[in-house]
């Protein structure tokens, strides 16, 4: 599904089926302890890529079987509703989703084509998705003389839902991301890496504050914490296992 009408699929840009996978054994992990405290007795937690894929996908999957349906490549516009898509500025780029009848009305006025909303062809969402090819550019026309500045001061005071496109390298400036300190310096322990940025936990607990972001650690840092205060190895055992260079 990713990708533009007519051109060849393309990949994700972010491995989204590796990290929620590792979220779902998390999850059963804690599963498989509340069962534990309840009945004594533990869980193997069995999860798998493809799985997590295929959970992620099933609508999609049964609105081509079932429905006969085959969900188009669509770029950046949200399927079957419209407008929303990613419109050129001067200077960058800003999203926009108009997909209510209140802020369709007040996109089609900012942009100055208050006729559109009154269109009998455009009064659904899905209507205004089906013509997304005569919408689009009229949006495009209006954001592509403005700055992106001046394209989000003006939508936001006709209260239409937008948002400026960021570079990976200018995320870290989005107010707020600074405002709930999602982002923190990690000392890497190298050269040139003293102030790396690294996510907090995305997870924040009531009264706990932002939870401290660490580096990963590095291969066998944590033998000992393991294998003698977890599972109990003596320093004898752990002396053969280092020795036959199995940790």
């Amino acid at each position: 599904m990713t990708g533009h009408a007519g051109q060849p699929p393309l990949r994700a840009g972010v491995p989204w089926v590796d990290y929620s996978t590792g979220l779902s054994a998390a999850i059963g992990v804690l599963a498989a302890l509340r069962q534990r405290d309840a009945t004594g007795e533990g869980q193997a937690v069995d999860c798998a890529l493809l799985q997590t894929a295929l959970s992620f996908t099933a609508p999609i999957i049964a609105e081509a079987i079932a429905a006969g349906i085959e969900r188009p490549r669509l770029g950046n516009q949200t399927v079957y509703t419209g407008p929303s898509n990613l419109y050129p500025c001067r200077d960058g780029h800003v999203y926009v989703a108009a997909v209510t009848s209140t802020s369709w009305r007040a996109l089609a006025a900012a942009i100055g084509h208050p006729e559109l909303a009154q269109s009998p062809d455009l009064r659904t969402p899905e209507q205004r998705f089906d013509h997304r090819a005569e919408l689009d550019p009229l949006i495009e026309a209006w954001t592509s003389a403005r700055s992106v500045e001046e394209s989000l001061a003006a939508l936001e005071r006709a209260q239409v839902p937008c948002g400026r496109f960021r570079t990976t390298a200018n995320a870290a400036d989005d107010p707020q991301v600074q405002a709930r300190e999602m982002l923190a310096a990690v000392d890497l322990g190298a050269p040139g890496f003293e102030r790396v940025p690294a996510s907090r936990s995305p997870v924040r607990l009531a009264g706990a504050g932002a939870p401290p972001a660490q580096r990963a650690p590095g291969v066998g840092e944590h033998n000992d914490e393991v294998y003698r205060d977890l599972l109990g190895y003596d320093e004898a055992r752990i002396s053969d296992l280092r020795a036959a260079g199995v940790i």
